[in-house]
């Protein structure tokens, strides 16, 4: 039997696409002289620790 789940149904795997990502908006937004809304810096830290969570309630590997 496969025990293994979709990647799309990570939840570690969306906390680092949306760290990535807002990230990227980061530097996005420094190219372009700050035109763009600021994210907060809290934000990263509750995408650091849903991501976290996501890897320790983790029961099925990624495949």
């Amino acid at each position: 039997m496969n025990d293994k789940k979709p990647w799309w149904q990570s939840k570690t795997i969306w906390a680092a696409v949306l760290t990535a990502s807002l990230a990227a908006y980061g530097q996005i937004d420094a190219s372009l002289g700050d035109q763009l809304p600021n994210i907060p810096d809290w934000v990263f830290v509750v995408l650091g620790a849903f991501g976290l969570y996501g890897r320790v309630v983790a029961t099925k590997q990624v495949g």
